[in-house]
């Protein structure tokens, strides 16, 4: 699965969280560069081996110990980065590409409400009106087509959901 110490932040326009992959790495590379508006968002990148040892199979002895700690680590680090900047959205990017339809039902769950979440400590400490939005990787057009399509949303000047 890897370990919770792999989670980076890379970039400042717009802020991209996540474990190094070849998503992660596109959509750093493919940041919109120094605008106003790109520089008041995060990106975060839920990638696909993250997914699958998250959302394997219940077997004996499996417990959702991994995904609280994963879900804590998302939520505290992803809160702390938007006060600190001020962010004014939000995108959870998750890679749910050949997995299981009830393993891609229940990562959503777990986005979505990583994203409520956030949004709702945002709120409580001060930071009021982030848009949080998550988006779903499902098929294999190609982490570059993905990355591109995220750099579009940040350089739009309203909080908008990429048409992922």
């Amino acid at each position: 699965m890897g370990a919770i110490d792999d989670l980076q932040v890379r970039g400042r326009a717009p802020m991209v969280f996540g474990r190094p992959s070849e998503l992660f790495d596109a959509i750093t590379a493919a940041g919109p560069g120094p605008q106003a508006d790109a520089a008041m968002s995060i990106v975060a990148v839920v990638d696909r081996d993250l997914v699958r040892s998250l959302f394997a199979a219940a077997t004996p002895g499996h417990t959702r110990r991994p995904q609280r700690a994963w879900q804590q680590l998302f939520r505290e680090r992803l809160t702390a980065a938007a006060i600190g900047i001020a962010a004014q959205r939000l995108l959870i990017v998750c890679d749910v590409r050949r997995i299981s339809a009830e393993q891609r039902r229940r990562a959503a769950d777990w986005v979505r409400r990583l994203a409520h979440r956030i949004g709702y400590e945002c709120s409580i400490n001060g930071l009021h009106g982030l848009a949080t939005v998550v988006a779903f990787v499902e098929t294999d057009a190609g982490a570059d087509e993905v990355a591109r399509t995220v750099a579009r949303w940040a350089a739009t000047p309203a909080p908008a959901a990429p048409g992922l």
